[in-house]
């Protein structure tokens, strides 16, 4: 395994993607373009391979209404004119994820309301959702990732979990809608793996509460599990190990050297492992991971 990268603390910038994300964007031209006093998307292509991303200046500061509002003017603003069919992930960076809306909400339920109504109101009900991540970060905006192309994306899910778009009002009264990953192809014959963030959940239940090294091991599990059904869309086995680049998300950094050396020890060992230090979708989960790679 090489070396982790030096870990920071996550602002929600195009910088804090993952590296794979990165250098598909690498030589890429950003243009930004003001949509309204505090919304900005920017367009970085042209190319085969472009991201966007949309920023919700100051989200953090809003109450629950206004909040909801504009976080689904945000991801209608993300998605516009673009195929769903054609996305190949999709990161959100939620501030204060955790934090009280209002008597049974926090802030990531409100964020899914935002997101489920946005791909409601699309002109055309898409036939899937897209790979994604929602995790908290450093700043007060919410701030979206999306990167599409000339893909053709078969989604898939993880036999051990309940759908998202399925998870009881427990989570909310409108539910996160995410593919758990996504076999991604290319027009050149090229084909990548990617997997959602990924953590210690069963069905649609935390598990292991208050135990790094059980949550950590039930993650590797259903990691495990996701990657053998990209193996069935590719017609071959595939195991985690076979994917390159993993990013792990560590909300607490109080105990890192020690965390450190359970993934070194647990990760596959050719892998290149980044680590960002993020506030996750649930405060009693300890770790999650994403993972993608080019396969063939």
């Amino acid at each position: 395994m090489r070396a982790p990268e030096p870990r920071f603390v996550a602002r929600g910038t195009a910088a804090d993607l993952p590296a794979w994300a990165q250098r598909w964007n690498e030589n890429a031209k950003a243009r930004a373009q003001r949509l309204g006093p505090d919304l900005t998307r920017t367009e970085h292509g042209p190319g085969p391979i472009r991201l966007r991303s949309v920023v919700l200046h100051g989200a953090l500061e809003l109450e629950t209404p206004l909040f909801e509002r504009h976080a689904q003017q945000a991801y209608a603003a993300l998605l516009a004119d673009i195929d769903p069919s054609a996305i190949a992930r999709v990161w959100n960076f939620v501030p204060g994820i955790s934090g009280p809306m209002d008597a049974t909400r926090n802030r990531y339920m409100a964020f899914n309301a935002a997101r489920f109504s946005a791909f409601h109101d699309l002109p055309a009900r898409p036939g899937f959702f897209p790979v994604a991540s929602g995790v908290g970060h450093a700043g007060d905006d919410l701030v979206l990732h999306l990167l599409h192309g000339d893909f053709t994306v078969t989604p898939f899910a993880n036999p051990r979990q309940r759908a998202p778009e399925h998870y009881s009002e427990r989570y909310g009264p409108l539910p996160p809608v995410f593919a758990r990953g996504a076999l991604v192809r290319g027009n050149r014959d090229e084909s990548w793996v990617v997997i959602a963030g990924t953590a210690s959940i069963v069905g649609e239940d935390s598990i292991h509460p208050g135990d790094f090294a059980s949550q950590l091991d039930e993650t590797l599990l259903n990691l495990e599990h996701v990657a053998r059904e990209a193996g069935h869309a590719l017609g071959r086995e595939l195991l985690p190990e076979a994917l390159s680049d993993w990013l792990v998300y560590l909300p607490d950094m109080h105990h890192t050297p020690a965390r450190e050396s359970a993934l070194t020890q647990r990760l596959p060992p050719a892998v290149q492992l980044e680590i960002r230090s993020q506030a996750l979708c649930r405060e009693e989960l300890l770790v999650e991971i994403e993972c993608a790679g080019r396969i063939g």
